[in-house]
């Protein structure tokens, strides 16, 4: 027995347009899903047969996002619109140099932006993208450990920010500093 009438809302979509800033968020957030899980298993519960399948599925999803980046999946995943593989890596090393130079050293790959591969470009901003996560994460912790709670507005506007810049809508990255991957 279906417990809830489909909707157009958890209808599953077409092929994803990468310039279109939704639809970039919401790949975002499948990313984020699986990296909080994996983060949140190797502090809690480090022992947890979880922890491995975590672990795998994050990398799983994290390669697969880079691949679609560098345009490596076809028109039934994919919008072909020009906008993956070089042009996204040329806006992206324009929009957030410094922050793909930082995830390029977390990397072991130090190394100017404008030297870097689109391949890692691409592994350098999902891992920034990630570490502002954490950030928000450990900030929205320590917050309610101390008995407050945190705004949604926090993560939706993080969300906001690197949708945008991702998705080409923004031409730099645009966050507040608490929620820069590093500082």
């Amino acid at each position: 027995m279906q417990q809830f009438p489909p909707t157009e809302d958890v209808k599953p979509h077409g092929p994803i347009d990468l310039t279109d800033q939704s639809s970039m968020f919401l790949v975002l957030e499948e990313l984020g899903i699986t990296h909080m899980q994996r983060e949140w298993l190797a502090a809690n519960a480090p022992d947890s047969p979880d922890l491995q399948a975590a672990e795998d599925q994050h990398k799983e999803f994290f390669d697969d996002l880079c691949g679609i980046l560098e345009g490596r999946a076809g028109e039934d995943r994919v919008v072909l619109n020009g906008w993956a593989g070089a042009k996204a890596a040329a806006h992206l090393r324009a929009a957030c140099p410094d922050v793909v130079e930082r995830a390029l050293e977390r990397l072991g790959a130090p190394q100017k932006a404008s030297d870097a591969s689109d391949a890692d470009v691409f592994r350098a901003v999902l891992t920034a993208f990630e570490a502002s996560l954490s950030r928000l994460t450990a900030r929205q912790l320590a917050m309610k450990s101390d008995g407050r709670d945190m705004s949604p507005s926090e993560y939706i506007q993080l969300m906001i920010g690197w949708s945008g810049v991702l998705s080409g809508a923004s031409e730099a990255l645009v966050l507040e500093d608490k929620d820069l991957p590093f500082r």
